[in-house]
């Protein structure tokens, strides 16, 4: 009886020490980001809320990804974390030099079009706000009384990361 108490005892420090050192967290000693042209280490540093000497875990790694994503200036993230260096790896989404709106003359409802629009030029780029954007201009152009339109989104890409934003529009 003596032994099978000592045993349970054994067994239970056994699995308490297992499973306070799989949830340690380790210590930021240095950041490391790549990929970045635009936006600068401070930043991405800014956004993501780690610095050195910041614990880190699998949620917080996480988070920062989902941090940084909220940002819309990144089109890809990936972090990490290795003999205490945190290195978080971006692709910047490209800037929009202009948006243009082919197919339509009227100067007032292109006005109308472009105060509803989410994307603005010199914003970065994101291909959801873009077909959002596409899917308002619709409904601007029904509540105008245009209720078989159409538009297509068509993308010039630019050197430097960037690009013209071109809506096609059929009245």
């Amino acid at each position: 009886m003596k032994n099978k108490k000592l045993k349970n005892i054994f067994f239970i420090i056994v699995f308490l020490l297992v499973f306070t050192s799989l949830s340690y967290a380790e210590v930021v000693k240095k950041i490391t980001i790549k990929g970045n042209q635009r936006v600068s280490n401070e930043t991405i540093k800014v956004f993501s809320s780690i610095k050195v000497g910041d614990e880190i875990t699998t949620d917080k790694l996480n988070e920062i990804v989902d941090n940084l994503y909220i940002t819309n200036f990144f089109d890809n993230i990936s972090t990490n974390f290795k003999n205490q260096e945190l290195t978080i790896k971006v692709k910047e989404s490209p800037i929009i030099n202009k948006i243009d709106f082919k197919g339509v003359k009227s100067k007032t409802l292109i006005e109308s079009i472009r105060k509803n629009l989410n994307l603005k030029s010199r914003s970065s780029y994101n291909k959801f706000q873009a077909e959002t954007d596409m899917f308002q201009i619709i409904s601007d152009l029904k509540n105008r009384g245009y209720y078989y339109s159409t538009v297509e989104t068509f993308k010039e890409i630019k050197d430097n990361n960037s690009l013209n934003l071109v809506y096609k529009i059929d009245l």
